[in-house]
């Protein structure tokens, strides 16, 4: 292999990996814009529950549950929704004209961009999402442990 290919290589994974980050990074803040949506919106239900006698761990253990729920319910559909897309472009793939197109074929690679039909590729991401999910849904646990439930329960 030329060594021009090889740090062209090199150099494009390098790059994806800065993509991915910023795209978990704005997963990030979707999971956690709605976990907070889901406490502030029940918080004087939140507030009840422990003013009548609920235990904050087990307020903590129905929230967790509800929220890595949440995650593993919008993973699946994500996944159920990409697939199709993805086998699609893996049929029929991208193709590149142009400039780009020759500067591919001087490489000589074919400028087409075809889709990766590999299940890991899946599997990963869906567990990678559910890990930030999981990670994320630590906030409820400190709020519900710092909550008052006299505070809560005010308009």
């Amino acid at each position: 292999m030329m060594p021009d290919i090889r740090q062209h290589i090199a150099a494009d994974s390098n790059n994806m990996k800065y993509v991915q980050g910023i795209l978990y990074m704005l997963i990030c803040f979707g999971i956690f814009g709605t976990l907070l949506m889901m406490m502030v919106e029940r918080k004087f239900e939140l507030g009840m529950l422990v003013a009548i006698g609920m235990k904050k761990t087990k307020l903590v253990l129905l929230l967790l549950f509800e929220s890595v729920l949440t995650v593993v319910a919008g993973c699946a559909i994500g996944i159920l929704l990409s697939v199709p897309i993805v086998f699609y472009l893996n049929r029929h793939p991208l193709r590149i004209g142009g400039e780009t197109a020759r500067a591919y074929e001087r490489f000589g690679f074919e400028a087409v961009f075809p889709a990766s039909v590999d299940t890991s590729i899946f599997l990963d991401q869906g567990l990678a999402v559910i890990g930030i999910g999981l990670i994320m849904s630590i906030y409820q646990v400190f709020k519900v442990i710092r909550l008052n439930p006299v505070k809560a329960m005010k308009k």
